[in-house]
């Protein structure tokens, strides 16, 4: 049994989140459902895989797609449909947004008064990213985590929320263990893994295109 998570280091008070939906174990899920995580991502993979080994060192246990898949008991499932019930099982929601699309707007769309960062090519999530954090937000938003990787354009629907600019750092892994505690994780209080497993950042999110 995992040791207790440790208060945020922030002194932030660890209030329950609410209730995930209940559902019996199955295949490919953990035995206790609060290790449950359920991983939002975008193309790239050296990211995604970083999370993922960060999350086990922590002793979660973020869901693999193919598993979800096989939740629905289709072949061909609608993907929105596997995502919802990812976010319905899952104790937590990891939204990673890194910058894998470069994009800017139709030039002759501009207005006079345009923001800097609408006149010039900028990083931004992918729409698959952002549709199913939209989901997450509607469905379990005290449970959604957003991460942010590199230096990517505002999303109007996105300013005011609390994220976490993501970095290979102790403060920003400490700070995300510190999220997933107040999610309802039994975080794993044991060893220092999670201090260096998986690589959190890539060339794409550290240095953007020429």
């Amino acid at each position: 049994v995992p040791a207790p998570a440790p208060p945020p280091a922030d002194g932030t008070p660890v209030h329950a989140p609410p209730a995930r939906e209940a559902f019996a174990p199955l295949p490919g899920m953990p035995e206790d459902p609060t290790r449950g995580v359920f991983v939002i991502h975008g193309r790239d993979g050296r990211v995604r895989d970083g999370m993922f080994a960060f999350l086990r060192a922590c002793g979660l246990a973020p869901y693999e797609w193919e598993t979800l898949v096989a939740l629905t008991g289709a072949t061909g499932p609608f993907l929105g449909d596997v995502v919802v019930r990812g976010i319905a099982r899952a104790q937590a929601v990891v939204a990673l947004l890194t910058p894998d699309d470069i994009v800017e707007l139709d030039p002759r769309l501009r207005l006079p008064d345009e923001d800097p960062f609408e006149l010039a090519p900028s990083g931004q999530a992918r729409p698959n990213v952002l549709v199913e954090l939209g989901m997450a937000l509607a469905l379990c938003p005290d449970r959604t985590i957003l991460l942010r990787a590199g230096a990517q354009r505002p999303i109007a629907d996105l300013a005011g929320r609390n994220f976490i600019r993501l970095s290979d750092g102790p403060e920003c892994r400490s700070k995300i263990r510190g999220r997933l505690a107040r999610a309802g994780c039994p975080v794993n209080g044991h060893g220092e893994d999670w201090l260096t497993a998986g690589t959190l950042t890539s060339p794409t999110t550290a240095h953007p295109p020429s």
